[in-house]
């Protein structure tokens, strides 16, 4: 992840950038705590400090941190004309993630494992002069461990 603050605790800081990399340069022989912070908060990670020991100046040492993207969100919702559920409808989604699926032959859809973020829902693949939605899109904000629901009716 790009972006994330690491401090060492000699007091050198530094931020991941190129797919998460850092570097301190120049750091003297001595045994060191390495702390990451200002990840997302829709990331967890195994450990956020770890202690690193330099035997002398100039030595490379490889301390990573692995972590991953909480993805507990969901949304879902139905598309229907007068009540009743039309199957066969696209629905996409766009935004922190981006997926597509189809309704069911209840007109229902579900995203699930989606990260927590603002996401646009749009419905295609019907025919306009049969039904007529007021909307076809939608904005939606999905918290950590939230499930959503975004419908459509014509």
């Amino acid at each position: 992840m790009d972006g994330i603050s690491v401090n060492l605790s000699s007091g050198a800081a530094t931020t991941t950038s190129n797919g998460g990399y850092y570097q301190f340069s120049d750091v003297e022989g001595g045994t060191y705590t390495v702390t990451i912070s200002g990840f997302p908060t829709d990331a967890s990670f195994d450990a956020t400090s770890a202690e690193v020991t330099i035997s002398t100046t100039g030595q490379t040492i490889t301390r990573n941190f692995s972590g991953s993207y909480i993805r507990t969100a969901s949304l879902m919702g139905m598309v229907t004309v007068e009540g009743v559920g039309l199957p066969g409808i696209t629905v996409d989604i766009s935004g922190r993630d981006a997926a597509q699926t189809t309704t069911d032959a209840n007109g229902q859809y579900t995203f699930t494992g989606l990260r927590a973020g603002n996401y646009t829902v749009e419905i295609s693949d019907f025919d306009p002069t049969d039904v007529a939605f007021s909307d076809n899109s939608g904005a939606v904000t999905i918290a950590v461990g939230e499930s959503k629901v975004r419908s459509f009716d014509g």
